[in-house]
């Protein structure tokens, strides 16, 4: 689970088309968004932890 709560990301989503989709489509389609973003905002704290473990073997 991402750890970072402060910021969220909007999709563009029109009532319409929230409307077209079935319950399991939108919990489906919120897991991946949800999942997506988390990885975005997690990205930064991965590479700082790569480039310290490079150092470390230097």
């Amino acid at each position: 689970m991402c750890r970072r709560s402060s910021l969220y990301v909007a999709v563009p989503f029109t009532e319409e088309d929230w409307a077209l989709l079935d319950p399991d489509q939108r919990r489906v389609l919120h897991k991946e968004v949800k999942e997506e973003n988390c990885g975005i905002m997690d990205a930064p704290r991965r590479r700082a932890q790569m480039l310290r473990g490079s150092n470390m073997t230097q």
